[in-house]
């Protein structure tokens, strides 16, 4: 799903992209609607922090891209 045009504008969407496609290589699904959710909650999250609505915690972007990928799960 990544494009290449993206990778030289979002150095953070290479590893995120191949993270979702490990992640889901081991699950059998499909990568898009992950890459859709974990993009978006990158984004919206790093839009919050540059207007200044939040600061960046690392802790919480873990937790948060965790749930993501765990939903679902039994």
């Amino acid at each position: 799903m990544s494009h290449p045009i993206l990778l030289d504008v979002h150095p953070l969407l290479a590893p995120t992209s191949g993270e979702v496609e490990l992640q889901c290589a081991q699950r059998g699904s499909d990568p898009t609607p992950l890459h859709l959710l974990v993009w978006s909650c990158l984004q919206g999250y790093t839009q919050l922090i540059a207007v200044g609505a939040t600061t960046a915690d690392a802790a919480f972007i873990r937790a948060a891209l965790r749930t993501i990928v765990t939903i679902g799960d039994s």
